[in-house]
């Protein structure tokens, strides 16, 4: 991951600096945020520090660059302060009087020199951790480019503690929990002995099962080239998907 970052801070000419990325468990206190301000759990990103990396960007209108997120926005004090807000939640303060201090708060973390021209990132963060909804999560992610990478293991790198913090895991029919890279890197042991004793042909499944395979396929409104209601990216041009 390192020798990525490095190359891609070269091959955009210092657009994308390695400082602009952060390891994935990082957005850990905007889980708990929203998990204590909800009421509702919700899916948190625990790996191991050094299983990915990622960051935000946006285009700024007048350049036409891209502008990272950690260029503009004091990452490590909005985190810092989101764990004090969860604190607070979760010893019994009023949501309400949590969010109006997040409201007046958020912006000290916000450059506005340097934010990207267009771009309102306290109104769309806003949106996404306290209204918390599918359009308002959808708007950030319009108006942003969300970039990651994960670093696979081999054979040759197995590590055991991150193996132990992993959050892609294989369910088997036998019901054992088996960790991503564990059962694509060792295929002998997991993967294809795995496939081979319980895997069926797509015949004997539709025979099986009395219908086509094919009318499984997602046929919802984005394949037909739509918006669903509330999706959060009016904005965005979508082509048509054709064909099954």
């Amino acid at each position: 991951i390192p020798d990525c970052i490095e190359r891609l801070e070269e091959q955009t000419n210092g657009e994308l600096p390695r400082d602009a990325w952060f390891p994935v468990p990082s957005c850990s206190p905007v889980t708990h945020f929203v998990e204590a301000f909800t009421k509702r759990p919700q899916y948190e990103l625990s790996i191991h520090f050094a299983c990915g990396a990622g960051t935000y960007v946006f285009e700024d209108k007048d350049s036409k660059k891209l502008v990272p997120i950690t260029s503009f926005v004091d990452l490590k004090g909005l985190f810092e302060y989101l764990d004090e807000k969860t604190d607070e939640l979760n010893s019994g303060t009023n949501r309400y009087l949590v969010a109006a201090k997040f409201m007046t708060k958020l912006n000290s973390f916000i450059d506005k020199k340097k934010q990207p021209t267009g771009l309102n990132l306290s109104k769309l963060l806003v949106g996404a951790l306290l209204k918390h909804d599918y359009s308002s999560v959808g708007q950030f992610h319009v108006r942003s480019m969300f970039l990651g990478m994960m670093h696979f293991q081999d054979k040759y790198n197995q590590d055991e503690e991150r193996l132990q913090r992993c959050d892609i895991h294989y369910l088997t029919p036998d019901l054992r929990i088996i960790p991503f890279c564990s059962f694509n890197v060792i295929p002998e042991w997991y993967r294809d002995r795995i496939q081979k004793k319980y895997g069926i042909s797509v015949e004997e499944w539709e025979k099986k099962n009395g219908e086509k395979l094919e009318a499984k396929l997602y046929r919802g409104a984005l394949r037909r080239g739509k918006h669903a209601d509330g999706c959060g990216c009016s904005a965005a041009h979508i082509e048509p998907i054709t064909g099954t």
